[in-house]
Parts: C-alpha cells; structure tokens; sequence
C-alpha cells in the first residue's frame, strides 16, 4: 500500500533546537538519482527534542540522508547515513547484498505478510574487549565478550509471516580473527555468533563462525552483530535430548534439548498409554541448545498423577523419546 512507502525520520536531540534541516538523496539499483527531497521537521515547540519528517520511498537502492541541527547557542551538528533499500514482494524471493561484500540478506518466497521495503543500515565497530555496556546502544554486554566487524540495523515495512524468517550472512576479515587469537588462548572461530539488541541487552540469536563469516536466520526485525563469546557453547552435531533433571521429580524437572539447524520444534509429553498430556514446544526455533521446565501438569493445568512420562522430541531431522518418573 502507499502507507507502506512512507518513513519517518527522527531526530533525537540533547536539548531544544533553533534550527533543524535535513536532506535526502535516492538512488535506485544502477545508481540513477530517482530523488533529491528536503525534510520538513516540526519545530513548533522550543521545549521539544524529539523532531520528526516523512519521506516516501519511491524506488530501492541507497538512500542517503543528511541532517543540520543548531542549537539556541547557535552550535551546529551534522549527521549523515546511508541505508541500503530492498523491495519486498510476498511472492518473490528478496536477495540484497553490501556493495562491499560485508554482509548479505536473503528471504525465501512468501516470507513477508505484505510488499513494502527492507532498510538495512550499517552499525561499524571495532574490534575490542567491551567491559559493561556498548557506546553505541548502552546494551549490556556480558564478560569479555567482543564486538567483531560490521553490523547491521534491519527495519522493514511490511511484516514477517509467522514461523518464518529472513537469513543474515556477515563476514569478518583476517585482521579480526589475529585479534581475537591474540587475546584468547583457546580462540576457536565457532564462538564467533550473531547476536541481537532485546530489552538493553545482547542475546545469541544463532550462527557459528565459519570461514570468515556467520549465517543465521532470523524472525524480526532489529539490530544485529557479531561477537566473540568464549563461553559460548557449540551448535548440536545431530538432534540431541538429554535426560529430564532431576528425575524422578517432583512437582517439576528440566528438559534440554538441542537442534542443528533452524526449523520446526516439537516437544510434547505422553502418558504410558501413549495419549498427550503436555504440549512444551510447538514453533520454531533457532539452532542451539533449550531448557524447558515441566511443572508436572497437563494442557487443561490439572496435575497429573504419579507415574511414567514419556517426553517426545520432534524436528524435520529426526525424532527423539525419553522416559521420565513423577513421585509425589
């Protein structure tokens, strides 16, 4: 729809601004000038630092975007970006790529609920320790965790299907990898993982370095970078389901299980007789390792009784039944 092709620009600012101008450039695919447009912000209110402006997007490529701000000291600030614009089509596959290289973003047909357009931008870091908080975002990193290379702020128009997902490739070059080798003693490239910004903190979303690069696939819409976690743990081999602990249990027990790649999860338990008693699991989930806690209870929220469990792992690459004991 038209709605789907308008942008708002919005201007965070320390304190109220006398002046605030901005300024766009578009430029499709073969780099043809499709739009020069000046941004009218609203500056009605002195008190106001929060500004914004619509733009509507006519074509994809590289939209740039220049912002002037002066202050009531008549201090001026520039600002500048670059975003990369994808069209997005509900029937089509969407394929963008960095003119660098840096990174690429892939989703199959039927991915988006609606056409509209992707915006990806980039976030550069460099490589470092980060102790507390990153500059950039003041999420919270753990540890000794490390920034690596390039990330990336995807935002789209349109809305992601449910259970699917768009994949993200990022790639990191040698000059990271000596870094990281001379800080770890035991750098291995698998703990190099993509990670996403959620409530003030940064959280595995999935992918191990290989070759230079990380490839995840991801179900919304955000920030996302590469770090080097050195307690990360690897990626399942194979559909793994551990032993419920404690067990017997009572009144609940934890259930790990781990998947090698991204899809369909199923975890469902059964009584002896093999009717359904509770549904853990039902979506889809990234690959990696899961801890699910059973509180010994059925769908309805009826505790069961005493007795053998059986707790059945299903994924598209095998299926997997343990048994488990409910002593009250």
């Amino acid at each position: 729809s038209v709605l789907k092709q308008y942008l708002s620009v919005n201007v965070i600012a320390g304190k109220p601004l006398r002046t605030l101008t901005g300024f766009v450039g578009l430029r499709d695919a073969g780099n043809t000038l499709k739009d020069t447009s000046a941004l009218a912000f609203d500056l009605e209110s002195a008190a106001r630092r929060f500004y914004q402006a619509p733009y509507k997007l006519t074509s994809a490529g590289k939209l740039f975007l220049s912002i002037n701000g002066t202050d009531s000291a008549y201090n001026v600030t520039n600002l500048s970006r670059v975003y990369t614009i994808g069209a997005i089509a509900k029937e089509q596959a969407l394929a963008m790529v960095s003119e660098a290289g840096g990174w690429k973003i892939a989703a199959e047909k039927r991915t988006f609920g609606d056409d509209g357009y992707l915006m990806v931008s980039r976030m550069n870091y460099e490589t470092k320790t980060v102790h507390g908080q990153s500059l950039m975002t003041m999420a919270k990193i753990s540890g000794q965790w490390s920034d690596i290379g390039e990330g990336l702020n995807i935002q789209g128009s349109a809305p992601l299907r449910e259970g699917q997902g768009i994949t993200i490739t990022l790639r990191y070059n040698e000059d990271a990898v000596s870094e990281l080798q001379t800080r770890y003693t035991d750098y291995d490239e698998r703990k190099v993982g993509l990670y996403t910004e959620h409530d003030g903190k940064w959280i595995y979303t999935g992918g191990e370095g290989k070759n230079g690069q990380v490839q995840a696939k991801v179900h919304q819409y955000g920030m996302y970078k590469l770090m080097y976690n050195p307690d990360h743990e690897f990626l399942p081999v194979k559909v793994e389901l551990a032993q419920n602990y404690p067990n017997p249990f009572n009144p609940t027990t934890t259930i790990r299980f781990g998947i090698p790649q991204d899809g369909k999860v199923k975890l469902t338990v059964y009584n002896v007789l093999g009717q359904k008693v509770k549904e853990l699991v039902n979506d889809s989930r990234n690959a990696g390792y899961y801890n699910v806690i059973w509180n010994g209870r059925c769908d309805k929220g009826t505790a069961v009784s005493s007795g053998v469990y059986l707790y059945r792992l299903e994924t598209s690459h095998g299926v997997v039944v343990k048994k488990m004991a409910l002593v009250k």
